[in-house]
């Protein structure tokens, strides 16, 4: 398999029709391929965000990361950038402009010549309630919310993100499927606003998937932070990537459908409603193991998916939540994309 990528640092045209600065990881495989918006969390345009865009590419996506502070600080280090959109009073910055760099983020994903017109969205921390707000403001087909903070509550005075309204009364305008990755010890979202976020999903009858994670507050993706927890990240890398396989490289339909973990002790139900809901005892049930190799079988990382079942992988979530995706949502049989392993993932970086 032909595995090369290109990643670089290009111009595209983002909101009002202004050229910004964005960083490009392409998977140079001739397609069709599928693509990722980043939207890079409060710190900006940093070093480990192009290393999540670069992971992408490394498992056969294109992805393009706008750098949402481009136009107050071009050029600049992240820290640097930051600092000078916030005494500029750029932070927040304009949900209006979040939603124009998206937009223009898809055209350039589009536009390549090896994709297949699907793109989805992706976003850390702050970029988790913007992708959140794409999600709810433009046409795409797949979306994941990494602890995304303030979708459910309004920041409160002296924070960064003062200003910026509450997204949970657009739940009904989400164009896409939804995977959210939460820590259950993170604040902003708590487990309370998770749950909320989940009402307004479930009443408007939108697919999603929401995994919360024991042992894991804020930020537990970042791998150059104490916040960073290995079993979670490597379970939540799993699921994005069955995620974006799912919706960005594969169409189809499947009926509605709730996957909850009810007891919290790893058991998985699959309940069906209406005309095919299972018999009490043909409910099927499965074990689900933290990563890491077992007697006579091969690690979860180095084994080949086996078509009809989910990512291999930790499963530790306290509750998986998902409402069936509608027409032309995805083929949930899909068992998603097999990426090289992302760097901040491979031995010696804290990989279980």
């Amino acid at each position: 398999m032909y595995d090369a990528i290109l990643a670089e640092s290009i111009t595209i045209t983002g909101h009002g029709g202004d050229e910004i600065e964005a960083y490009s990881a392409r998977t140079l495989q001739a397609g069709p391929v599928g693509g990722v918006v980043v939207l890079h969390h409060l710190p900006g345009y940093d070093r480990q965000t192009k290393e999540f865009t670069r992971a992408f590419a490394a498992g056969g996506l294109n992805a393009v990361m706008p750098n949402l502070y481009h136009r107050e600080a071009p050029g600049a280090a992240p820290d640097d950038a930051m600092a000078t959109a916030r005494a500029s009073g750029a932070i927040p910055v304009p949900d209006e402009r979040i939603v124009g760099e998206a937009a223009g983020a898809a055209a350039y994903l589009r536009g390549l010549t090896n994709s297949n017109g699907k793109v989805g969205v992706i976003g850390h921390c702050s970029g988790g309630r913007q992708s959140f707000l794409a999600a709810v403001s433009l046409p795409l087909q797949a979306a994941v919310d990494c602890y995304g903070g303030f979708v459910v509550e309004t920041p409160p005075e002296g924070h960064p993100l003062h200003g910026s309204p509450a997204l949970v009364e657009r739940a009904g305008d989400l164009s896409c499927p939804l995977l959210g990755l939460f820590g259950a010890e993170d604040q902003h979202p708590s487990p309370e606003h998770v749950a909320e976020l989940e009402a307004a999903l479930k009443a408007a009858g939108k697919t999603y998937e929401f995994h919360s994670y024991d042992g894991a507050g804020h930020a537990f993706l970042q791998v150059d932070r104490p916040s960073y927890r290995p079993e979670a990240a490597v379970d939540a890398w799993q699921r994005i990537w069955a995620w974006f396989g799912r919706y960005l490289l594969s169409s189809g339909a499947e009926r509605s459908r709730y996957v909850h973990l009810p007891d919290r002790k790893g058991i998985d139900q699959r309940q069906r409603q209406g005309a095919d809901r299972m018999d009490p005892g043909d409910r099927r049930q499965r074990l689900l193991r933290p990563p890491g190799a077992r007697p006579g079988r091969a690690h979860a990382q180095h084994r080949l998916p086996r078509p009809g079942r989910g990512p291999v992988g930790a499963g530790r979530g306290r509750a998986h939540r998902g409402i069936g995706a509608g027409p032309g949502q995805g083929d949930p049989g899909h068992h998603g994309l097999r990426p090289s392993r992302p760097d901040h993932l491979s031995r010696g970086h804290g990989a279980p």
